[in-house]
Formats: structure tokens, C-alpha cells, sequence
């Protein structure tokens, strides 16, 4: 009698109750799937399994330990908690294909043009424009090729920087095995007959559990960092786009003018890094009496593009009262050994920060410099103080056209970054303005 296959799922999770509730559910499904099959396997979580670990949810820092754990199994499946898996197609599809060769398939995304985010790879004279997976559409890796992985992972100096997870895994793989992503229609970004492995995308639907905080406009506070050469340009943008959609928006700049208005906190503008601007005004939200009200305060940039209907509909899903940061994550400093380094909400996509991290934030946060990288020292503050850096696909620290249109349409936008050759009024009317964005305009404080 042979031994039926094996496969591990490795889901990619993070301490947000509303997304744990969708993996408590992939699991569910995943064990009652497995059973009718009669087909062995184990799931493991990168929050649940690995959350000792620094930078556990950018794969890498975890490659030998999760080898370690799996190298029994004949195929690996990386997926999120809002993909949904026909087992019993993935187990069929699976037996049509050999573990002791190499397998590499997904959702090929690929960029089309120089990409800052991608180090511009396959625009300079260097190899074609890798493909690199989705997760959400599901990533499937043989047995045979994930030793070899293993067997490289450690080997290699890795970037200090960890920006795109699923494009900097492809490349590593590509850089020291030679082999790249087979693009498969099995794995889908979109519904299709073919598909086995298919991402839907989160609702943040009011019914749904952990969904009732009712968030409005009176709930959170908007700030935006300018300084005075951007008066006239950038901040007519903002306030004519998104800023006009909010309840509380101040613009803090490094002169009072009045026609805007903006607020001078009285901290030098610096060409880079901002801390020191960057805590004023998490000091200054704090003691904000009228917004007192408010658990939430967002930071923005001056060209930074928002959708705020759908910023106030990811918080009704997130926990009023928790500590916590949420926006688009990078991290800094990770290791081999899942010890060093921490995450970061990188500015330009503009961040969450909620009123309790706020407070531990301005207590224990110092700025080395004023120019310091305002949100990599929130950064390794957040890690200090035990601050959660939560992850959303829906911020973007580039502009639109630098992502894979099919990423674009994974999930409802909130930010776009940067307004250099786009016109941002038809950007944010097209790809971030909703019509219930209108009910309340907003209050100048």
C-alpha cells in the first residue's frame, strides 16, 4: 500500500482579528477537506507558528526552519487567508506532476516598466522582467526544489531592506538556483473555471465578525506634512481630492499661512526623513481636545492620493482600542535567523496609527535627528514598545502604473503615491473616489 501525498500549507497571517477569523476558517475547511480525501497534510501559520520570529511573514527568515518542519512533504502551497483552495482539484492537479522535479508555479505578475520598488530589475541591460507570484493566488513548490531552496537560504548576504516580498523571493530563488516562477491559470487573482486556487477579496463587510466598530469621520483625524513650496501645488491637490472627504484634516507645514490654513509645530522642514515633524504631530493629535473622540489618526504626505471611505471601512474591522499601526509594511534589518531587524509602515502610501500607540509612542520615541526616516523610527520604536505593524495591500507607496495592473485589482485601493506626469484628479476620481465619500464634508480645525 503507498503512502498518500503529503502537502503543507504555509499561511501568511498577522495579528488583525478580522483576518484571523478568515484563516481559523482556511484551516477549518483545509482539515475537513483533507479527511474526505483521505489525503495527509499539516498547515502552519507565520503569526501563529512563527511569531517569535522577526520579519516571519516575508518567508525568508523562516526558510530553514519551516525546510525543517515540511521536508517530508511532497508539495509546499503558500497562500493567505483570503484564498480559497479546491482541495480536491489540488490534490488531482498535484498527482499529475512529480515532487522529485523542480516546481515553481503561480500567478506570474510581471512588471512592465522600471520599477523603483523592483531596483528597476529587467530595465537595465540585465536579464527579461521576472515573474514573480502572487500569494493570494497560491504559490506551489515541490519537494525537490524546496530543499534546494533550503540549502541556499543562509548562504547569501540578503538585502537590509525587505520591500516586495513576493517579487524579492522570486528573485532569490531566480539569483541562486537559476529557476524561475511558471506562470499556471490554476492559481487566480480572479474567478475562472480552471482555477484551484483563487483570492477573494476581504469585504470588511459591517455583518461581519469583528466588524461593528462603526467607524465615521468623526473617528479619525487626518495630518498631512508640507512645507511652504508646496502650498500652492500639492496641497491644493490634496484638499481638492480626498481632503475634502474628511471630517478633521490640519496641514502641518514649517510656516503659518492662512489660506490653507496650515499649523506650524515649530520643527525646521528637512529635504528628508521628517521625524522630528513626524512626532509633533503625534504629540499634537494627543492633546488635540477637539479631536479627543477621534482612536484613529492617519499621516499623510502631500502627494500622497487616499480613499477615505475605504480607510474607514478597514477600521470598523479593527479593533478600536488595540495598539497598533496599520498601512503598507516594509521591514529593516532581517536575518537568516528570524532575530534581527524590524518592520516599518512606510510613509508615502500614509499609515494608521491608532490612539494607544499614539500615547506609547510619544512617551517613548525620540528622533536621533529631525531628518531621521520618520516612519523606520516608528519603525523600531513599534518593536521596542510591542507595537503591531499591520500590513494592507490596499496602500501603495508607488504610483499606480509601477504595480502589475492585476495586483492594482486584487483589492479596492486607498493610496497611490507621488504625482510626478499623472493627473491627479482623474487618478483619485478613478481608482479611489467612492460616492459615499460626499455625506460629510469636512471641518478645517
Amino acid at each position: 500500500m503507498t503512502t498518500a501525498s503529503q502537502i503543507s500549507v504555509l499561511l501568511i497571517t498577522q495579528p488583525w482579528p478580522y483576518e484571523l477569523n478568515y484563516a481559523k476558517k482556511f484551516e477549518l475547511t483545509f482539515k475537513r477537506e483533507l479527511e474526505k480525501l483521505e489525503w495527509n497534510g499539516t498547515i502552519l501559520e507565520t503569526f501563529e507558528n512563527f511569531d517569535k520570529y522577526v520579519g516571519a511573514w516575508s518567508i525568508w527568515p523562516l526558510l530553514g526552519r519551516l525546510y525543517s518542519q515540511t521536508k517530508e512533504t511532497d508539495w509546499l502551497l503558500i497562500a493567505e487567508p483570503f484564498s480559497e483552495v479546491d482541495w480536491a482539484a489540488l490534490k488531482s492537479y498535484t498527482e499529475g506532476l512529480d515532487p522529485e522535479t523542480d516546481v515553481f508555479q503561480g500567478k506570474g505578475l510581471e512588471d512592465k516598466e522600471p520599477v523603483i520598488i523592483h531596483h528597476f530589475f529587467g530595465f537595465q541591460g540585465q536579464e527579461k522582467p521576472l515573474k514573480y507570484p502572487d500569494f493570494g493566488a497560491g504559490v506551489l513548490i515541490s519537494k525537490i526544489f524546496f530543499k534546494k531552496i533550503a540549502e541556499v537560504a543562509g548562504q547569501h548576504e540578503k538585502n537590509d531592506f525587505t520591500i516586495d516580498v513576493k517579487f524579492e523571493l522570486a528573485k532569490f530563488i531566480y539569483d541562486n538556483i537559476g529557476t524561475e516562477l511558471e506562470d499556471s491559470d490554476r492559481f487566480c487573482l480572479s474567478d475562472g473555471p480552471q482555477c484551484i486556487v483563487r483570492y477573494r477579496a476581504p469585504k470588511y463587510d459591517a455583518t461581519e465578525d469583528g466588524c461593528s466598530n462603526e467607524i465615521t469621520k468623526e473617528n479619525v483625524f487626518y495630518a498631512v506634512k508640507t512645507y511652504n513650496g508646496y502650498h500652492k501645488t500639492r496641497v491644493v491637490y490634496v484638499k481638492r481630492t480626498w481632503g475634502k472627504e474628511t471630517k478633521y484634516i490640519e496641514f502641518f507645514s514649517d510656516t503659518d499661512d492662512y489660506y490653507v490654513p496650515t499649523i506650524d509645530l515649530k520643527v525646521p522642514n528637512t529635504e528628508i526623513g521628517h521625524c522630528g515633524k513626524t512626532l509633533a504631530i503625534i504629540k499634537h493629535y494627543l492633546s488635540h481636545e477637539e479631536v479627543k473622540q477621534a482612536p484613529w489618526l492617519v499621516i499623510a504626505d502631500d502627494d500622497t492620493l487616499l480613499s477615505v471611505s475605504r480607510i474607514h471601512r478597514m477600521l470598523n474591522c479593527l479593533p478600536s482600542t488595540s495598539k497598533v499601526i496599520l498601512g503598507e509594511r516594509y521591514g529593516y534589518g532581517f536575518d537568516w535567523d528570524g532575530l534581527g531587524g524590524y518592520d516599518y509602515p512606510t510613509g508615502g502610501s500614509a499609515f494608521v496609527i491608532s490612539r494607544e500607540a499614539a500615547r506609547h509612542l510619544a512617551v517613548s520615541c525620540e528622533c536621533p535627528q529631525l531628518d531621521s526616516p520618520d516612519d523606520m523610527i516608528i519603525g523600531a520604536c513599534a518593536r521596542r514598545l510591542h507595537i503591531p505593524i499591520l500590513h494592507s495591500q490596499a496602500f501603495h507607496q508607488a504610483q499606480r502604473k509601477e504595480y502589475d495592473p492585476r495586483y492594482i485589482a486584487k483589492i479596492p485601493p486607498i493610496s497611490f503615491h507621488k504625482f510626478e506626469n499623472i493627473d491627479p484628479y482623474s487618478e483619485y476620481m478613478d481608482y479611489l473616489y467612492e460616492a459615499e465619500d460626499a455625506k460629510t464634508r469636512h471641518t478645517e480645525l
